[in-house]
């Protein structure tokens, strides 16, 4: 005679739960005190307009701007509140890490990684050696005074 088998309570076969993965991506603001449009508002180099490739996503250039031109281990200052009051003229603000002597008023300021950089910047911003060394003067007429991590001119005042 067989040994009897007893019935138990039916188990569930065990699965193994998948972990969720962070993603990194553009931030969001719908759980935050800052709302997109105050964003846009205190930042309009962001501009919040749908692109051709994506006309549905209404941060597609907003996320492009954010790191646009910049290096990989770069950084990019955001207003993320606002007081009253006047604020200064852009051109009287420097960013860190600027030679001395770059154009007050530049429109485009860009980090480079290592130095002896200048003929790449002017190839990739189509700009000129004169115009590049009138922005940015203390990189020499030879360009040997260019440094790692400072930001140059690449877009000077209209």
């Amino acid at each position: 005679m067989s040994p009897s088998k007893t019935a138990g309570p039916a188990q569930k076969p065990r699965t193994r739960r998948k972990k969720r993965r962070k993603t990194r991506g553009a931030p969001s603001t719908s759980s935050a005190l800052l709302s997109l449009p105050d964003l846009l508002k205190w930042n309009t180099w962001l501009s919040n307009t749908p692109t051709a490739d994506n006309p549905t996503d209404s941060d597609a250039d907003c996320t492009r701007n954010l790191f646009a031109d910049l290096a990989s281990y770069g950084h990019r200052a955001v207003c993320i509140d606002a007081v009253a009051g006047t604020a200064p003229d852009p051109g009287d603000i420097a960013m860190p890490w600027v030679q001395a002597g770059v154009t007050a008023h530049c429109e485009m300021l860009v980090q480079v990684s290592f130095a002896r950089d200048c003929e790449l910047l002017e190839r990739v911003y189509k700009i000129s050696a004169e115009d590049f060394l009138r922005w940015n003067p203390a990189v020499g007429s030879n360009c040997d005074n260019m440094l790692p991590n400072y930001s140059y001119c690449v877009k000077g005042p209209a």
